[in-house]
């Protein structure tokens, strides 16, 4: 049996305000924002992946076509791939987001347009996606919104960064977040209430939701920490915490699927 609405719409929306504490209230707390980003990252890089292969791909499979499932999981990959390019909407967490540039002090870049467009859909696409884990169970959906928070506390500080520095005041920084709230609130209820019984539409939305987790996860998060790890370690501690965010989150699947179901 589903979860109430109003239930799902709550537990995504603590998320959201957890994320937009850290991505406007921290600016000024430089140090703590960079150690938010510095470790948050990584770990957050496991758990999705954790949450795409072992909750959505497993569940996926074995409750739906597995074919269906898996050809969406492939669409979702290739759609955000292509969204990329589009939207230029991945701000890789490596880049420094309190860059001074004093060519856009006076008023807004045009592109700031562009990358709060992209921010919101983000935001709508991460409501989806928590719809999804809700309609496979409770236990499900609370691993993922915890993961989805993990990785978009680094992203949106990044963006809150990169907006202050083609210009946008603090207020409207603010106001870019707080809008994000609301689009994630719109992408959870709106998926929720339409794949709820639709046993062919959720098996795509399933699917395509690990998709965009094992995308951002390889082709954004990963890459990053690629760039900027210890060469001459095969371990290091991105690689460390990213083995780490896989296990744990994967466990608390494992153990939520087996006692809550």
């Amino acid at each position: 049996m589903n979860p109430s609405v109003w239930l799902v719409l709550g537990v995504s929306l603590i998320g959201d305000f957890v994320v937009f504490f850290a991505s406007t209230a921290l600016l000024t707390h430089k140090k703590i924002v960079r150690g938010l980003a510095t470790y948050a990252t990584p770990f957050a890089a496991g758990a999705l992946l954790a949450a795409a292969f072992l909750d959505f791909l497993h569940d996926g499979v074995e409750q739906y076509e597995p074919l269906t499932v898996l050809i969406a999981a492939l669409g979702g990959m290739l759609f955000f791939f292509l969204l990329e390019g589009w939207l230029h909407w991945f701000h890789h967490h490596s880049k420094e987001p309190f860059e001074q540039a004093s060519t856009h002090k006076e008023k807004a870049d045009p592109v700031v347009v562009l990358a709060t467009g992209g921010n919101w859909l983000h935001n709508f696409i991460d409501g989806a996606a928590i719809a999804a884990a809700f309609l496979i169970s409770p236990a499900t959906g609370v691993i993922t919104t915890i993961a989805v928070a993990l990785h978009e506390i680094p992203r949106e500080i990044a963006d809150s960064g990169y907006l202050l520095q083609r210009g946008l005041k603090v207020k409207g920084v603010i106001m870019v977040h707080g809008v994000a709230i609301v689009t994630t609130a719109v992408g959870t209820v709106l998926f929720y209430q339409i794949a709820r019984g639709q046993e062919a539409l959720l098996s795509w939305l399933i699917g395509s939701t690990a998709g965009f987790f094992i995308y951002v996860a390889a082709s954004d998060i990963i890459p990053s920490i690629n760039e900027s790890r210890e060469k001459s370690k095969l371990i290091d501690w991105q690689v460390a915490l990213v083995l780490i965010g896989a296990v744990l989150v994967g466990a608390a699947i494992l153990i939520a699927h087996r006692f809550i179901g």
